[in-house]
């Protein structure tokens, strides 16, 4: 099992990801600090050029291939409380994985089973904006008569 230090992007530890198979993932971001670490697992490095630079995809499925049903990370706070909280982009996390190799269909590589996230900094998800002083403010006249001028 391997632990690496990050933050956190497009986190789905609480409920799984249902975009397509049903998965809890989280990526976590590269940096000099765990890319040794990721390399020496054999893990593939990604970019796709936006705020998360160079990531790893942390994953596990929510059934196997018999239908029996994988255990879902634990998520806990900096003391090993476990909490329940979204976590945001760019959270400061802990994450234990541990490296598979696998084959199929003529391809071969090694992932990643997501096991554990400790978040150390949470970015809450959904967190409200704060007012920002000085900031553009809409004149409420001008908007009082907006419904009067939409076309539809």
């Amino acid at each position: 099992m391997t632990v690496i230090t990050g933050k956190a992007y497009w986190a789905h530890v609480q409920s799984p990801n249902t975009t397509y198979e049903p998965e809890w993932g989280i990526d976590v971001c590269v940096d000099d600090k765990n890319r040794e670490a990721i390399m020496k697992d054999g893990l593939d490095i990604k970019n796709k050029g936006d705020d998360r630079g160079d990531f790893v995809h942390i994953r596990q499925k929510v059934s196997r291939r018999d239908g029996t049903q994988n255990d879902a990370p634990v998520v806990v706070d900096a003391q090993k409380n476990p909490i329940d909280s979204l976590i945001g982009n760019g959270s400061l996390v802990n994450v234990l994985y541990t490296p598979f190799e696998w084959n199929m269909n003529g391809k071969s590589g090694t992932s990643a089973i997501l096991k554990k996230v400790q978040v150390i900094d949470l970015v809450s998800y959904g967190e409200d904006l704060d007012v920002v002083a000085g900031g553009y403010v809409a004149n409420a006249s001008n908007n009082s008569n907006l419904e009067d001028e939409v076309p539809f």
